[in-house]
């Protein structure tokens, strides 16, 4: 039996697998601090709620001037590690919503409904944990 032929292409395939992990150890795992979770689901939503201000409703705006909350507030929920997918409504035809949840002012919990309009983020609801005792 003649191997020749077969060393010759395990050779080709081994110098290609090498020259393919190089390429892939300098592109992406050389560094430490390098962050390829970008491309996730819940990182993706994030940035894309992010990129434009928030449109804020009347309704809305009473709400979160009597509960004493800003706009930077609502910000700091808005991270990937507060998005809760199952409460998200990802595939709500016209428009996706997701529903964010965290914690602020000590004890107090905040959660937000964020529809995507077009790019454009939409507050739908943000709600404490406590009682509401506003007019609005």
């Amino acid at each position: 039996m003649d191997y020749s032929a077969f060393f010759k292409r395990l050779r080709v395939y081994l110098v290609g697998f090498f020259f393919g992990s190089l390429i892939v150890y300098f592109s992406f795992l050389r560094d430490d601090d390098r962050n390829l979770g970008w491309w996730l689901p819940k990182n993706r939503i994030v940035f894309a709620v992010n990129k434009y201000p928030i449109v804020i409703h009347s309704k809305d705006t009473c709400y979160l001037n009597c509960q004493q909350i800003d706009t930077a507030v609502i910000r700091s929920i808005l991270k990937a590690d507060n998005l809760n997918f199952d409460q998200s409504e990802p595939r709500k035809k016209p428009f996706p919503n997701y529903f964010f949840e965290g914690k602020i002012k000590g004890e107090k919990r905040l959660s937000v409904t964020i529809e995507l309009q077009d790019t454009i983020p939409h507050l739908v609801k943000a709600a404490l944990n406590t009682e509401n005792n506003c007019g609005c």
